[in-house]
């Protein structure tokens, strides 16, 4: 869970977009997603699972690997399919 989220965070870094001083790289990876049109609902679902696994009491769910890696194939897809739409490569 953590790793999927730690591939968008890299991928946002890398990104042509300035990060705000006061942003964790959370709160930068997920401004970053939402001004990519990346899946909404599939960012949030992973983010809770990240903030649960890095910041939890609790163990996770044993699904909740599969559960973030649809949520990343589903972040991932969304993405290709707003940087085809605006003739960019993703």
């Amino acid at each position: 869970v953590v790793a999927c989220w730690v591939i968008l965070e890299q991928a946002a870094a890398s990104a042509a977009t300035p990060r705000e001083a006061p942003q964790t790289p959370t709160e930068f990876t997920a401004a970053v997603l939402a001004d990519h049109h990346a899946d909404p609902a599939a960012v949030a679902s992973l983010l809770s699972l990240y903030h649960e696994a890095r910041f939890g009491d609790a163990v996770l769910p044993d699904e909740a690997a599969s559960t973030a890696a649809a949520a990343l194939r589903t972040i991932s897809a969304s993405l290709s399919r707003a940087a085809a739409a605006r003739g960019d490569s993703p």
